[in-house]
């Protein structure tokens, strides 16, 4: 389950938990060898303190002397306090007494026999305020050993929000430094998604000549290729089809001369088709080459729609609360309509009406046509208005057409600034919906 969850991240994500853990596992090894070998050297020194201040009280005489106590401690930069019952001394009046000191948790109690002595003794640590003391406790009373120095440490909490910030600083310059190493990976899958939408104008921005530089290179290279071909291929197809209309022309000339008959009406049904697929091919190129420019005008959406109705031989049901006009151009948009009105015609069941509903929201003119046919599978819908493309694959003549029908409809209509898009309706069918501006 972890390997999925990691296998899921992204590699930004990925980086900064390797990172992250490289550095913990860094930090463990280092602490635990300083720890490791540490431990003799601190256990020396433990002894060597240990020594002195055996030696230190040990010269202080039995009972100590405060004059030894002033002169010693002059000496070794330390201050003695004797508490016994016969008599106490302290060579700092600031010193505090062993009642006042807080012993260290922790610390071990340190015991031993001193030499050529015959009474035994022991040593606790603790301290006042930020003043190191050493007790050392004798059968005739208390010895207290403080240096005349205190310790310039901060609370445990300073040190930990010292630390937090400092970790915490690390991290965010390293955040920013992955991320700006990586951010070509972002630019890379935002274009990838964009040719993945047919958007082949993308182009991503080169900052660096690493390898993800040249990777971003390499992806502007290929769209920029991609493009051209696919400009060659609908170049040589429209030029193909400009073409053909003069052999069509003498071909319908020609059947107007034989008798009537099936098979001449046949050829005609034939010719007439492939005539139509020619204007949509061209009507296409058009639209795309700086030539096509629309010629709008006001057009009244439902006397159009009406017009479109009565011309199908098919039930065709106009829905309408009031009149709306647009800005428009009328031949295009009446060809827009009528492709995807006649797309629904095709794929509606015999004396069953195709809806086509008109409505305004603002600025924005919705026109929703339904049809009770078999309804479009989930995995042709990316594709339906690519050039060519078919959901029906055995071309049957019934379900009409070359593919060009809705390409050309949502082409004329991105030149309007509207989009065609299929929506989910809880009726078997298809349900087309034509945004277009005001």
């Amino acid at each position: 389950m972890i390997k999925r969850w990691f296998a899921d991240r992204s590699i930004f994500l990925k980086l900064i938990l390797i990172l992250l853990s490289v550095t913990f596992l860094v930090n463990f090894v280092v602490i635990g060898f300083f720890q490791r070998f540490s431990v003799g050297p601190r256990a020396a020194f433990g002894q060597f303190i240990r020594g002195c201040t055996q030696y230190a009280v040990a010269s202080l005489g039995n009972p100590p002397v405060l004059e030894r106590a002033r002169l010693m401690g002059e000496d070794l930069g330390i201050s003695f306090r004797y508490e016994a019952t016969k008599g106490s001394f302290t060579t700092d009046p600031a010193l505090a007494s062993s009642n006042e000191i807080h012993l260290s948790a922790g610390q071990p109690v340190m015991r031993w026999r001193a030499e050529n002595s015959p009474f035994a003794s022991e040593m606790r640590f603790g301290h006042v305020g930020r003043r190191p003391y050493m007790i050392l406790s004798r059968p005739d009373g208390l010895v207290l050993v403080a240096p005349n120095f205190t310790f310039e440490h901060e609370e445990a909490w300073v040190r930990l929000l010292f630390l937090a910030c400092f970790l915490s600083a690390i991290f965010f310059i390293t955040y920013i430094g992955l991320r700006r190493i990586f951010r070509p990976l972002h630019l890379l899958s935002a274009g990838v998604k964009q040719v993945a939408s047919g958007n082949l104008d993308v182009q991503i921005q080169v900052n660096s000549h690493d390898e993800l530089g040249h990777l971003s290179q390499a992806f502007n290279q290929m769209t920029s290729e991609v493009k051209k071909n696919l400009h060659s291929k609908e170049q040589l197809l429209y030029n193909v089809s400009h073409e053909l209309r003069s052999p069509l022309t003498r071909i319908k000339l020609s059947l107007e001369f034989l008798p009537p008959s099936k098979r001449r009406d046949e050829i005609g049904e034939e010719v007439d088709q492939m005539e139509a697929m020619i204007d949509e091919l061209l009507e296409s190129a058009r639209l795309e080459s700086a030539y096509g420019v629309l010629a709008k005008q006001r057009v009244e959406l439902g006397l159009l729609l009406s017009d479109l109705a009565h011309k199908e031989t098919h039930p065709v049901q106009i829905k309408q609360t009031e009149p709306i006009f647009i800005q428009a151009d009328p031949r295009r948009l009446e060809r827009l309509l009528s492709n995807l009105i006649g797309n629904a015609v095709k794929h509606s069941p015999q004396e069953v009406p195709v809806e086509v509903s008109l409505s305004q929201s603002g600025l924005e003119v919705k026109i929703s046509i339904e049809d009770q046919g078999p309804g479009i599978p989930e995995e042709d819908r990316p594709f339906l208005f690519e050039p060519f493309y078919r959901v029906d694959k055995s071309r049957n003549q019934r379900t009409g057409g070359y593919g060009l029908g809705l390409s050309l409809a949502q082409q004329i209509a991105e030149a309007h600034g509207g989009q065609i898009t299929i929506e989910e309706k809880p009726t078997p069918g298809s349900r087309f919906v034509l945004r277009l501006p005001v």
